[in-house]
């Protein structure tokens, strides 16, 4: 009864890693724009509406003539989209291009054994694992 009780504990703690990987593997890593990220936003045959923009921290870019933009929370095709429908009212056919070149929206916090969090900057953009539920003792060795 005893490896009864254990193997359904072992089940359940094992599962929702399963499902999580599972989970994990189906999703295409799509990069989204989020504050603090650099975009250079590129205006063929027009140099007056390209720039290198910051993204502010609530999510818009100010561009020539368009004003702001919301950027946070969008692909760089989804943004070139928004881009171009927007540029349309002063450019006939605006071919836009949308490069991050620097990403700062992306950082991750830790805790210490002694309760500090320390958050931490990442240089390029990482995938990380989303967190699933798992034992206080998972690793420990």
């Amino acid at each position: 009864m005893r490896l009864i009780g254990l193997a359904v504990v072992l089940a359940l703690t094992i599962v929702p890693f399963v499902v999580d990987a599972q989970e994990q593997r189906d999703e295409p890593k799509v990069y989204r724009i989020g504050p603090e990220d650099q975009l250079l936003i590129s205006v063929w045959k027009n140099e007056a509406m390209s720039r290198s923009v910051l993204v502010r921290p609530d999510g818009k870019i100010t561009l020539p003539l368009l004003n702001d933009v919301q950027a946070a929370g969008l692909t760089t095709l989804e943004l070139r989209d928004v881009l171009i429908e927007r540029f349309r009212e002063f450019i006939p056919s605006p071919e836009v291009s949308v490069i991050v070149t620097d990403v700062r929206s992306l950082k991750a916090s830790a805790v210490d054994e002694v309760a500090r969090v320390w958050l931490m900057r990442m240089p390029t953009p990482r995938f990380l694992p989303r967190p699933s539920p798992a034992p206080y003792w998972w690793d420990r060795g």
